[in-house]
């Protein structure tokens, strides 16, 4: 699974809190396993990658690698200079059978963070 996303602000004299940032997309879903709000710009580049698995045969048990990187433009220039990447992995235990739903644990590292998340849902 690949996600690609470019956020734009064309507002030239925008507040800060009103430039694109990572983790306040409409569903929070950008920048996994990453500060929320680390990195704000006027423009957002943001990609990320997903593998997943079953480990039992009835898909209660999974599991998931993943990876992503994000750059935000500089103020000086707006033009991209820096990427931030993060990878993880993390398990799956199937919630309902009938629909998608997990319970996902995850452990995402990035620079000069490292976290484990629990949540109810997918992302995709």
């Amino acid at each position: 699974m690949l996600t690609f996303e470019l956020e734009s602000n064309k507002a030239q004299g925008a507040p800060y809190l009103d430039l694109s940032s990572i983790g306040w997309d409409y569903y929070n879903r950008s920048g996994r396993w990453g500060e929320q709000n680390k990195y704000r710009g006027k423009r957002l580049l943001y990609f990320e990658s997903e593998y997943r698995r079953d480990f039992s045969r009835n898909g209660f048990w999974g599991f998931v690698l993943f990876a992503n990187v994000h750059t935000v433009s500089e103020y000086a220039g707006n033009t991209f200079v820096y990427r931030h990447p993060a990878a993880g992995t993390g398990l799956r235990i199937k919630f309902n059978k009938i629909s998608p739903t997990n319970i996902c644990v995850d452990v995402g590292i990035s620079k000069n963070f490292t976290g484990i998340y629990l949540s109810l849902g997918e992302v995709f």
